[in-house]
């Protein structure tokens, strides 16, 4: 269970960047007049790319690197070693 929950943690926390990701680029795009349209990216993409795009690593992660999953205790973070800070 304590598993589960620290990719669950881990996904959320990947989904959140990319989503700021995307954000930026919007903004880009609208500041700088790159379209006529508001934005590059078509408005479904906006919303369905940055979740495929945070499960691809988050699963590349926990398929390399299990033991670091669900074995920090009370809380069920992933422990902070090397291999899970470059995977983030």
């Amino acid at each position: 269970f304590c598993k589960i929950i620290s990719v669950v943690i881990h996904y959320f926390a990947v989904m959140g960047v990319a989503c700021f990701v995307f954000e930026a680029i919007f903004a880009n795009s609208m500041v700088h007049n790159k379209r006529k349209k508001n934005g590059i990216i078509p408005p479904f993409l906006n919303y369905i790319a940055p979740i495929i795009i945070a499960l691809i690593p988050c699963l590349l992660t926990y398929f390399t690197n299990k033991k670091y999953y669900g074995v920090s205790g009370l809380h069920c973070f992933v422990i902070t070693e090397l291999p899970i800070m470059y995977a983030f």
